[in-house]
């Protein structure tokens, strides 16, 4: 895959996020969080894949399992269908707050905030934390953003937030060579090529779908509208 220009300047802006949250700007950034989570309603899903140091973390991982590793594995089409609930029925269980103690517990094993700040202040949680974090990095050598995909409740809230996007990637069928390196390079197991544009909670835009695709117009981001994701 290509690393051009696009995927450069996703990289300064990952940077950036981490180099905040070291110096503990999360603690103060709940105003920026908001314009974000609300900024998704129509520009879909940017933190998880251009500011998270989660998913920054997992990426690194994922680069350095590709040296060693020249086919990232995924879940097939039909267990994907399924698991991509996972988060999302966390989530839900965190909202509606049936047993809120052991609830708020599994917030701060599914929330990647939660972890980090119980890790930088010591708390009780500390160990179970640093076991979930260290064991989705080691994961993330041979599999694209597991934690991402199938646990982060961060991620959870931003995609549902994303369901109305009017801007997106969209896909024109007319320059699409059915070539599907899309598909293999969505870090998010989404099916890009049958479709017209992205309007899934899953997408964070990370445009690699854009980077990988070797069809000039065929991928790109702008505004989608409310148009019918029609499959091919």
């Amino acid at each position: 895959m290509k690393f051009n220009k696009l995927q450069l300047t996703r990289l300064s802006s990952q940077i950036i996020f981490t180099i905040l949250m070291i110096f503990g700007f999360y603690h103060n950034a709940s105003l920026i969080f908001e314009i974000l989570l609300f900024a998704g309603l129509l520009f879909g899903n940017f933190f998880c894949g251009w500011g998270c140091p989660f998913g920054t973390a997992q990426e690194i991982m994922g680069k350095i399992g590709s040296l060693f590793i020249k086919k990232k594995l995924k879940a097939p089409r039909w267990l994907q269908r399924y698991l991509l609930f996972t988060r999302y029925i966390v989530f839900a269980l965190i909202i509606i707050r049936i047993a809120p103690l052991f609830l708020y517990d599994l917030n701060g094993y599914t929330n990647y905030l939660f972890i980090v700040q119980d890790i930088m202040e010591d708390s009780v949680q500390y160990a179970l934390g640093s076991v979930i974090m260290v064991s989705y990095l080691v994961i993330a050598l041979i599999f694209d953003r597991p934690f991402c995909n199938y646990l982060c409740t961060e991620g959870a809230k931003y995609g549902l937030f994303s369901l109305t996007r009017l801007f997106s990637i969209k896909r024109t069928d007319s320059a699409c060579i059915d070539c599907k390196l899309c598909d293999r390079a969505c870090p998010m197991n989404i099916n890009i090529s049958n479709h017209n544009h992205v309007r899934n909670p899953q997408c964070i835009n990370c445009l690699k779908c854009v980077t990988a695709c070797p069809k000039n117009g065929a991928l790109g981001y702008g505004f989608i509208g409310w148009k019918r994701n029609k499959a091919k």
